[in-house]
C-alpha cells in the first residue's frame, strides 16, 4: 500500500498554522487570561530549544526557494501566507499584552517586542525576496508560452 510521506515543508506549515491558532484562541478569550497569553507569546516569538518560526523561515523560505524549485511552489506560497498570518497574530497578541500589563511585566514586554521585531524583519525580508522570485518565475513562464506571430 502506498503511504503518503509528508514533506518537511508540510510539517512546517502545520507547525505555523497550529501556533497561529493558539494565539487566536488566546485573543478570542474573554476575559483575557494574561498568563496563558504570555506563555503563547513567549512560545511564538522567543527562540527556544525547539526550532521555531525563525528557523522555519531560514530553512523553508530562504532566498532561491522558488527560483530553484526547492519545494513545491504552492506549498512555499502556503507557508509564506501562513507565516504572514502568524506574524500578524503575534503582533496583535503583543499589543494586547501591552495594554493589560503593569510595570511588573514590563521586562517581559520589552523582551518579546525585541524578539518580535527580529522575527517580523526576517519574515518580511524572506517573503519579499520570494515574492520577487515568484513574479520573475511567472514572467519567464509567460515569456516561454507566448505564441510567436509570423509576419
Amino acid at each position: 500500500s502506498d503511504v503518503y510521506k509528508r514533506q518537511p515543508i508540510e510539517n512546517a506549515i502545520e507547525l505555523i498554522m497550529g501556533q497561529t491558532s493558539k494565539i487566536r484562541a488566546e485573543l478570542d478569550c474573554v476575559p483575557t487570561r494574561i498568563n496563558s497569553l504570555q506563555q503563547v507569546i513567549q512560545g511564538s516569538v522567543v527562540p527556544m530549544v525547539n526550532p521555531g518560526p525563525l528557523k522555519v523561515c531560514e530553512i523553508f523560505l530562504a532566498p532561491g526557494t522558488i527560483s530553484n524549485e526547492k519545494f513545491d511552489t504552492s506549498l512555499a506560497v502556503k507557508l509564506m501566507n501562513s507565516m504572514e498570518a502568524f506574524v500578524k497574530m503575534c503582533g496583535f497578541a503583543i499589543k494586547l499584552n501591552k495594554s493589560l500589563i503593569d510595570e511588573t511585566h514590563l521586562q517581559f514586554q520589552e523582551m518579546v517586542e525585541k524578539f518580535y521585531d527580529e522575527l517580523q524583519k526576517k519574515v518580511k525580508h524572506c517573503i519579499g525576496v520570494l515574492r520577487e522570485e515568484q513574479a520573475l518565475k511567472a514572467v519567464s513562464y509567460t515569456h516561454l508560452t507566448l505564441p510567436t506571430k509570423r509576419i
